[in-house]
């Protein structure tokens, strides 16, 4: 059974139609020290130690577009696994669980979709990100101002 390796996230391999990454590995190319910043990135998002790094996963739920970005998408919110990466994050109530699911959900809708071979840059990427996060929040104003 594949488990994701984010403390108490609950994604395995039997939980739905989830996907999971391996960890970047250091290539020996031309892009060598993109590949070793990006490694030692995630390994700090995750936050912990004595793992097998060549053989841990982490799943899609912890990236903005359900999956990491490409190693040279450096300015992409995706390079560094980054969403529900705390754990705390778990043991709030679920009228806030619900939300933040809602308002990660909306965000992954709000990446736009990239066909194979099209050139965008990874501006275009953030800049709807920033936009989505904005509207989360405005939302999330009006929710809490409504209760």
């Amino acid at each position: 059974m594949i488990e994701c390796c984010i403390h108490l996230c609950p994604s395995n391999s039997f939980r739905g139609r989830l996907s999971f990454y391996r960890f970047p590995v250091i290539r020996s190319d031309e892009n060598r020290q993109a590949s070793i910043e990006r490694r030692a990135a995630w390994i700090q998002a995750v936050g912990k130690k004595n793992i097998d790094w060549d053989l841990a996963v982490i799943c899609g739920k912890h990236f903005y577009s359900g999956r990491p970005s490409q190693l040279h998408e450096t300015d992409s919110a995706d390079w560094v696994p980054s969403l529900e990466l705390n754990g705390a994050e778990r043991n709030q109530n679920a009228t806030t669980r619900t939300a933040v699911g809602e308002n990660e959900a909306a965000t992954a809708a709000a990446v736009p979709r990239i066909a194979p071979g099209s050139l965008v840059t990874s501006s275009v990427v953030l800049a709807a990100v920033a936009k989505s996060k904005a509207a989360q929040q405005r939302e999330s104003k009006e929710n809490l101002i409504r209760r």
